[in-house]
């Protein structure tokens, strides 16, 4: 899928901090980690320690593995940390 015809997709000599004028991955947060930071939270409020040691290991190996392919940058995957502990 390409990019719609009539936009301004290229540089336009005009700084900007948050509009990307390359391609690169969008910047948003990690549902992926968040997802799992509110499952662990939870088995922590029902004090089932073990199941909360299993998903934060299935988290850091998650949190590896989307750095690794680059499914998402780290401020992605920590914002996603911070807004499943603003949400539970």
């Amino acid at each position: 899928m390409g990019k719609p015809e009539g936009f301004l997709w290229e540089e336009n000599d005009f700084p900007s901090l948050v509009v990307p004028y390359h391609d690169i991955h969008d910047f948003y947060y990690s549902g992926h980690i968040g997802s799992m930071i509110i499952v662990i939270h939870e088995y922590w409020a029902q004090r089932n320690k073990k199941m909360t040691y299993v998903i934060f290991f299935a988290m850091s190996f998650e949190w590896v593995f989307l750095t690794i392919i680059r499914g998402h940058y780290v401020i992605d995957l920590v914002m996603g940390v911070i807004f499943a502990r603003i949400m539970h």
